[in-house]
């Protein structure tokens, strides 16, 4: 009987003991906010750009602006084209990125979405003649607790997260730019909904 207890709690402890790395990946960047420096992540899949592979302080030099969207995210899609124009109109100056999530949160099926969410941009891209670079990367939507969309995070070319948003104009983009100030619409993550809606109760 006291074997099979001590087995019993050993494997308990190695399994909090392997979970410890994935709790402490989801949500690890999820305080960040205007401010901040934003961490050194890098992406691994990018899609219409120069490189496949780049990190966030390869990226330095420009303004950087990171447009999280999901496949089942309507306003996401609509905004492309304006998010496009931006691009070109700051051309040297601000780098749009696409970071399409490619997991199971938004969807009834279970597993990546890798596959589904790549083809709706192409076709998109195809459609509305845009020519947007997108990673496509879930994890970081997970560090960052983003679960809404879109979701914008702009950084200035040293690295500082400049603003958090769900949407950017041109001459919003062109005050933070011009180091001018602006306000922003909001926009919100998991623990942010969390503790305004424990505020409310």
């Amino acid at each position: 009987m006291k074997q099979k207890i001590l087995k019993v709690l050993i494997a308990a402890s190695v399994a909090l003991i392997l979970s410890i790395p994935l709790a402490a990946q989801k949500g690890e960047y999820a305080r960040l906010t205007t401010g901040d420096t934003i961490p050194n992540y890098s992406f691994n899949s990018i899609r219409h750009f120069s490189r496949s592979k780049m990190n966030m302080i390869e990226f330095r030099k420009k303004w950087l602006v990171l447009v999280f969207w999901n496949s089942h995210c309507s306003i996401c899609l609509k905004k492309m084209p304006q998010e496009d124009s931006l691009l070109k109109e700051f051309a040297g100056k601000v780098q749009f990125l696409l970071v399409g999530y490619t997991g199971s949160q938004y969807s009834r099926v279970k597993g990546p979405d890798y596959k589904r969410v790549q083809e709706l941009y192409e076709r998109m891209k195809q459609r509305l003649n845009i020519s947007l670079p997108v990673a496509y990367d879930s994890t970081l939507f997970h560090k960052m607790d983003i679960t809404a969309c879109p979701y914008l995070v702009i950084i200035d070319p040293v690295g500082i997260i400049r603003g958090v948003t769900s949407a950017i104009s041109s001459k919003e983009l062109r005050a933070l730019v011009n180091n001018e100030r602006v306000v922003l619409r909001r926009a919100y993550r998991q623990w942010e909904l969390q503790e305004e809606k424990a505020t409310v109760l």
